[in-house]
């Protein structure tokens, strides 16, 4: 099964992928389902169909096994993926629903997800929105001093 962000599905597409949750906002039914290391967020349309707003890619990486090795006693979980590529639809963004699909994620798998190097405005804001909820566990580390660095070290320029 091809996946494409916008793209709707019908029920029979389902079978292909592997249901992880459920994702209500005050309106809205959402659901998170996984294809191999991708993670797809489905907006319910109606009973028969539903649309593919969002996308996560995330893979184990030389770095994600370092963090777990040198970090395990601060660690909550025992396994550790690297977002790779996140991408919401333009219509779905800001309003917070980025941030509940790492929540779930992370709650519904029993995994940690770590930023590769490189933050875009959107996900500098998702992973900010992280770090101040109370919900999340955060720790921000520096991997090539591997050291962990304050929270309020994020989303500052330097």
């Amino acid at each position: 099964m091809i996946i494409r962000l916008g793209q709707t599905i019908d029920d029979s597409s389902l079978q292909f992928l592997k249901y992880v949750a459920s994702l209500d906002t005050d309106h809205e039914s959402f659901y998170v389902y996984k294809s191999g290391t991708t993670f797809i967020l489905l907006h319910l349309l109606n009973e028969n169909q539903m649309k593919i707003v969002g996308l996560m890619e995330v893979t184990k990486t030389e770095d994600s096994e370092k963090v777990l090795k040198n970090f395990k006693s601060q660690i909550p979980c025992r396994k550790i993926f690297q977002v790779n590529m996140v991408e919401l639809l333009k219509s779905y963004r800001g309003k917070g629903l980025a941030k509940k699909f790492y929540q779930r994620i992370v709650n519904k798998e029993k995994i940690c997800l770590m930023s590769d190097d490189v933050l875009y405005d959107g996900s500098r804001k998702v992973w900010n929105s992280l770090i101040k909820s109370s919900s999340a566990k955060t720790i921000i580390i520096d991997i090539l001093k591997n050291k962990i660095i304050d929270s309020d070290y994020f989303g500052k320029e330097k």
